[in-house]
């Protein structure tokens, strides 16, 4: 069986707002959280490392665990 990577629902609730919700399974989100890092790392330095040498883990604890999240949600 094949897990369902994205789940979407949307839900009125109010005369001009909705909810929408948005699911996506935890193995698809950390593929694209490392396709994001590899895509992005060339451009990053910080001291002690050379620049595209930064590894993720020092990137979220430094800026935040949702540092590559955008990137991620694009991809």
């Amino acid at each position: 069986m094949s897990e369902k990577v994205l789940r979407t629902a949307v839900e009125e609730t109010g005369e001009n707002t909705i909810n929408v919700t948005i699911e996506i399974a935890p193995k698809a989100f950390e593929d694209a959280l490392q396709q994001a890092y590899m895509k992005t790392r060339g451009r990053i330095s910080l001291p002690g490392f050379r620049k595209g040498r930064v590894p993720r883990k020092m990137l979220e604890s430094q800026y935040g665990k949702n540092f590559f999240y955008e990137d991620a949600m694009e991809i």
